[in-house]
């Protein structure tokens, strides 16, 4: 199933590359989406990382750089095999000003680079293909709040189309409902290593407050089992990791 994933993403990507757009043939928009994760050198810890992220903020106000948000994400449940320190998330409006935006910072970020490599280390790094279900509350980038991950795959024997139509009704059954999170899909495109999954299953919340009114609608309030009505016999996805993510940046992503 992830080979038919990939070819319908890759006429999406072909199109946004080529037309210089961060819509799809379909209306879709894909957002470059990049994490890192990161382990603190020896004698380093958050107070130096907020330190490179304030020097990282002027050289990007420098650059009047509006299409590029970040967060840090920390661990909030994790298994014992994630072994770093915290997570760097960035979203970009499109291929393009991603492409410009590295393109710069090779060129004239080295003080920054070298500032984030005093204090990190971060060896692996994926980019993805980010696809929004259910808009923010709020209608804006998601502020501080909660990220919850969980990997898929879709069943052999079962067709990605309807694993779409399928999550826009259960979108709208949790808006209904009252949730408040914002859900997306990750598609892996580079680097990741994730060559046994189809896609990340993402939701952000505003707060733990919220997600944990989704925690009641889910078990008291029953929900689940609406969920596997929808997607039981469509996708197996994994147990979620959630995080508490600080954003670094605003940016003018989805618009």
């Amino acid at each position: 199933m992830k080979n038919k994933i990939f070819v319908l993403l890759a006429s999406g990507l072909t199109f946004m590359l080529t037309a210089g757009s961060a819509y799809a043939q379909d209306g879709t928009v894909y957002v470059p989406v990049d994490i890192f994760a990161c382990e603190y050198k020896e004698g380093k810890g958050p107070s130096d990382l907020d330190a490179a992220v304030e020097t990282w903020n002027a050289y990007m106000d420098k650059n009047d750089s509006d299409s590029y948000a970040a967060w840090t994400l920390t661990k909030h449940y994790a298994s014992p095999d994630q072994e770093f320190d915290f997570l760097w998330l960035g979203a970009n409006r499109n291929g393009t000003t991603m492409g410009e935006g590295t393109d710069e910072y090779y060129a004239n970020g080295g003080d920054v680079a070298a500032e984030f490599a005093s204090v990190a280390d971060c060896p692996m790094a994926g980019n993805y293909a980010s696809r929004m279900f259910k808009a923010p509350a709020s209608g804006n980038v998601p502020e501080n709040g909660v990220l919850s991950f969980s990997n898929c795959t879709v069943k052999d024997d079962a067709n990605y189309q309807d694993v779409i139509a399928a999550v826009d009704a259960w979108s709208k059954v949790l808006g209904d409902a009252g949730s408040t999170g914002a859900m997306y899909h990750w598609y892996p495109v580079f680097g990741t290593g994730e060559n046994d999954i189809d896609y990340k299953a993402i939701t952000s919340y505003p707060s733990f407050t919220e997600f944990g009114k989704d925690y009641d609608r889910m078990g008291n309030g029953g929900l689940f089992m609406k969920q596997q009505e929808l997607l039981g016999d469509l996708v197996e996805c994994d147990v979620d990791r959630v995080y508490a993510a600080q954003k670094r940046r605003d940016g003018r992503i989805r618009e």
